[in-house]
């Protein structure tokens, strides 16, 4: 009966509906099919130029690879199908296991008479390793079955810990000779840590106590690192460091040891802090306690020599230098490693907003757009500089002459900083959530800081991609004087705390984020153009020196140009640091200022 009605068309059960199959959507046909068509290409003409054959050539090869990876990369992101991701997967390992190989593989150095051990980690293996995280991370956010998501988790979370390790390990072996590899392997740790913590749910066990053990490893990192600087050398002068010329203790310096030492003993107050991670709570009173003993062994041993009338010292030889550029580096390793624990643990609401403010930057094409163009400037920039360092045709300081962290670097900033800062509060005020972050149980200081150390970071992010060019060129190249670069980024970090704030002040006046650019770009060249400003006073020195010498000092600290130049000669001038650091103080003061405005209007 069944059967008649349902050929009449009554009641019968309809068959399952047909199953379409998947068409090819504009993603697969342009990231998939052609960056595996880009990637190939490069690759075999990158062999191919090694053989003297044509296709391509070595920098077009280079160039399709790259491209390729990028839109590999966008296709392992976009389309979450199983088999597509799997196949993903499989290509991060495999790219790790590359990196492993090529990291570790004896390879024979121009010159050298025998093969030695890890030559080829830079660049080949880091960039392998940077390949694998690009590939593991899409796989192990979009992979939902197990155990291939548990599998993709502990790689990442092995791969990352093994590299933060190797880091420290190359400091601590090497401060002066394995400074390089210490940077790059630090900083594919912490990507690749970074990483898992973005997949992973950081409530749970595992990367709470992961995120826990890099805090700790990082604190030891820049305890080991400071303590190393400055104990042995507090040490060895011991008395002779109180002491005038003619050997009469100096009062000013007793009471400069003893208010270090004081300050020390200051770590204690971080055990009545609720919203310090455990390691940081307990931690800080440890450090605290070990500086004030050190502070305070010089005046002890004071005390006893002029006690018992005798000239002893604790340390009878003279320490080796360490804090450039050994200390440097594992101090910000470290510095690097706390931070993103932090970011992680902690539960304070500046910690929090900053998460929130971090991941909009990151959802948003503006930062992949700008460190596109940042990697393009910086390639830019490197190919003028390698003649110099190839053909060492002009002597140390050689960064002196690179253009991509000169003039260019300055111009670029000009746009960076204002595409960074131009949505910070106007985007807030147009889309209406400002009034809902104002009315939130935070302060307005928490709002500002978070926007403010948010943007730093991502400023700073920008700056990567030069020096990943020009640590490559130290190694594979001819090794150059590194210490000027770092205080070129010294001079760069505190640069940019004056422009962020500025931005961020102009984004808090108008709901329009044109307009907070423009003001922001017009407040950034003026003090681009003030630090010219000395060149052309020279024309005028004759009608008044002392007018024309005043008004140089005055603008010569104002422009971030003649700070960064002489930065790259190895000279960092700290009252234009200090100047940028108190720009970027007023800046935010005017900030809260208008926030608070905002509030109650």
């Amino acid at each position: 009966m069944s059967q008649v009605s349902g050929e009449r068309g009554a009641s019968g059960e309809l068959a399952p509906s047909e199953t379409r199959a998947e068409t090819l959507t504009l993603t697969r046909i342009a990231c998939g099919f052609g960056g595996l068509f880009l990637f190939t290409l490069g690759v075999a003409s990158v062999i191919a130029a090694r053989y003297e054959y044509g296709l391509l050539g070595a920098n077009w090869g280079y160039l399709s690879a790259f491209v390729g990876l990028g839109l590999l990369f966008i296709h392992s992101v976009r389309d979450t199908d199983p088999e597509v991701r799997r196949v993903y997967g499989l290509a991060g390992v495999l790219f790790l296991l590359l990196a492993v190989g090529v990291g570790v593989y004896p390879a024979k150095p121009d010159g050298a008479a025998a093969p030695v051990a890890g030559q080829l980690l830079l660049p080949w293996g880091a960039l392998f390793g940077f390949v694998s995280l690009l590939f593991l991370v899409p796989f192990a956010r979009n992979e939902t079955t197990e155990p291939y998501r548990s599998w993709a988790h502990f790689v990442l979370l092995g791969t990352g810990g093994l590299l933060c390790a190797g880091a420290v390990l190359c400091g601590v072996i090497s401060p002066a000779g394995l400074v390089a590899p210490a940077i790059i392997l630090g900083l594919l740790g912490v990507a690749f840590l970074s990483g898992y913590f973005s997949v992973s749910d950081t409530s749970d066990d595992l990367p709470y106590w992961a995120a826990t053990g890099l805090g700790v490893v990082g604190v030891a990192t820049v305890v080991y690192a400071v303590g190393r600087t400055i104990a042995p050398t507090v040490l060895f002068d011991s008395v002779a460091a109180l002491k005038k010329p003619n050997q009469q203790y100096d009062i000013w310096k007793v009471c400069g040891y003893t208010a270090m030492g004081l300050l020390g003993l200051s770590g204690l107050l971080a055990l009545r802090s609720k919203t310090f991670p455990n390691y940081l709570r307990y931690g800080l009173p440890l450090i605290g306690l070990a500086f004030a003993a050190v502070m305070f062994a010089p005046l002890l041993l004071a005390v006893m020599n002029s006690l018992a009338g005798t000239k002893t010292t604790i340390l009878t030889t003279a320490p080796a230098p360490f804090l450039v550029p050994g200390g440097v580096v594992l101090t910000a390793l470290g510095l690097a490693f706390a931070a993103v624990s932090l970011g992680v643990t902690s539960d304070s609401p500046l910690v929090v907003l900053t998460r929130r403010e971090l991941a909009a930057f990151f959802y948003s094409p503006i930062v992949y757009i700008v460190l596109a163009g940042s990697a393009v400037a910086a390639a830019l920039g490197n190919l003028l500089f390698l003649p110099y360092v190839l053909e060492n045709t002009i002597p140390e300081p050689i960064l002196a002459a690179h253009v991509g962290l000169g003039i260019l670097a300055g111009i670029i900033c000009l746009f960076v900083v204002p595409a960074l800062t131009m949505r910070a509060f106007s985007e807030e005020r147009r889309t209406g959530t400002f009034e809902v972050l104002l009315t939130a149980p935070v302060t307005e200081w928490a709002i500002l800081l978070s926007k403010f150390v948010a943007t730093l970071l991502v400023y700073l992010l920008t700056w990567l991609p030069p020096t990943v060019f020009l640590i490559v060129l130290y190694v594979v190249g001819k090794p150059f004087d590194i210490r000027p670069l770092l205080s070129y980024y010294l001079a760069v970090a505190a640069a940019g705390c004056g422009f962020v704030a500025m931005g961020l002040f102009f984004s808090s006046l108008t709901r329009n984020q044109v307009v907070a650019a423009v003001l922001t770009f017009a407040g950034m060249t003026g003090l681009f153009l003030i630090g010219y400003v000395p060149r052309v006073m020279e024309s005028f020195r004759d009608l008044s020196p002392e007018v024309t010498t005043g008004l140089n000092a005055v603008f010569g600290r104002f422009g971030f140009m003649p700070m960064w130049t002489a930065a790259l000669n190895g000279q960092l001038e700290l009252p234009a640091v200090i100047v940028y650091l108190s720009m970027a103080v007023f800046w935010l003061v005017l900030t809260v200022k208008v926030l608070e405005a905002r509030k109650w209007s």
